[in-house]
């Protein structure tokens, strides 16, 4: 029998590429449901997706929490919908670890990490 086992750091097992900071494919149907008034969509889904994600570094100052948890879900979840694959990846990494309970100074690492890719990401999201 055959035993399977997680790859642990350093045990020669390559992570798993990230995901592209924007993927064009997920607005195809956003496009198509939404017609000319996809511009709006986004123009509001990047002020909201902004909004929240200054909200997540003073939420991360005191570690894990539900509120904290909440939060990169709400943004993970805006940003799959536009396609914004790693900023959504990030949020909900961060939003495991909250539920995890994770020590307070990875999920600082976790938040400060998605901050800095959230301003990149919503570069790279279109107008239209």
């Amino acid at each position: 029998m055959t035993e399977m086992h997680e790859a642990a750091p350093g045990d020669g097992a390559e992570a798993p590429p990230e995901p592209p900071i924007f993927d064009p494919a997920a607005l195809d149907g956003l496009r198509a449901a939404f017609g000319a008034r996809i511009t709006m969509l986004l123009e509001r889904t990047r002020d909201v997706l902004a909004e929240r994600v200054a909200q997540i570094a003073p939420l991360s100052g005191g570690g894990a929490s539900q509120a904290l948890g909440r939060l990169a879900h709400e943004v993970g979840g805006m940003a799959g919908q536009v396609g914004l694959a790693r900023l959504r990846a990030d949020s909900l990494a961060l939003e495991a670890l909250c539920e995890a309970g994770a020590a307070p100074e990875t999920v600082r690492a976790a938040a400060e990490r998605l901050t800095a890719l959230a301003s990149a990401s919503l570069e790279a999201l279109p107008s239209a």
